[in-house]
């Protein structure tokens, strides 16, 4: 049981059905042999879709996809098919809290993904949102160099040339014909919606 701006949730689709009323959202429920899966997308012509996985009956993780964000859309398979991990909540007041503060993200900010490329091989990709206040960043892939897959040793002994290898990547970020910036804008599914 949890308790959200003075509303009181026995489980998990009890919010679900409280924060996507049937009148505006489609609601489809899938049941696999591992676990159960909710998907909610706009009766609007939002192509975003949330995903409410339950890999056990009381934890849950929520995902968001949009067909013009592969990098997120791609992160999000990738963790999903990990086992349970730190970002399955069970229904207590602060996961609650947390799981509605990102949903902000797709249904009322809206994001930008943001691709970075040195002669066609990615550099690294990030999500953007203006949550009202700010611009929020949350990197979602890194391709910086060797020293993203060696171990934390080399890492260690070899950090002047790591060091030297970040900033000429840097600089060639910032001058350099070959390197290619993509973004896509993808708008929230509630637009211009000042109530949260």
């Amino acid at each position: 049981m949890a308790k959200l701006n003075n509303k009181v949730y026995d489980d998990w689709e009890e919010y679900i059905t409280d924060k996507f009323p049937a009148v505006a959202f489609n609601i489809s429920t899938e049941k696999t042999e591992s676990s159960k899966i909710i998907r909610i997308s706009s009766k609007s012509k939002s192509k975003t879709l949330i995903l409410f996985d339950f890999p056990t009956s009381d934890l849950c993780r929520t995902c968001f996809y949009h067909p013009d964000s592969p990098f997120l859309n791609a992160d999000n398979d990738k963790e999903r098919q990990r086992a349970l991990m730190y970002s399955d909540y069970e229904l207590n007041d602060e996961n609650l809290q947390n799981t509605n503060e990102g949903l902000n993200i797709p249904l009322y900010f809206g994001w930008s993904e943001k691709a970075f490329y040195y002669k066609g091989k990615l550099l690294r990709s990030e999500l953007l949102y203006f949550d009202g206040v700010n611009w929020q960043t949350i990197s979602i892939e890194q391709n910086l160099g060797w020293y993203t897959r060696a171990g934390c040793l080399i890492t260690l002994l070899t950090w002047p040339v790591l060091l030297i290898e970040y900033k000429l990547v840097k600089h060639r970020l910032k001058n350099d014909k070959h390197v290619k910036i993509t973004q896509a804008d993808i708008p929230p599914i509630i637009p211009n919606s000042i109530t949260r």
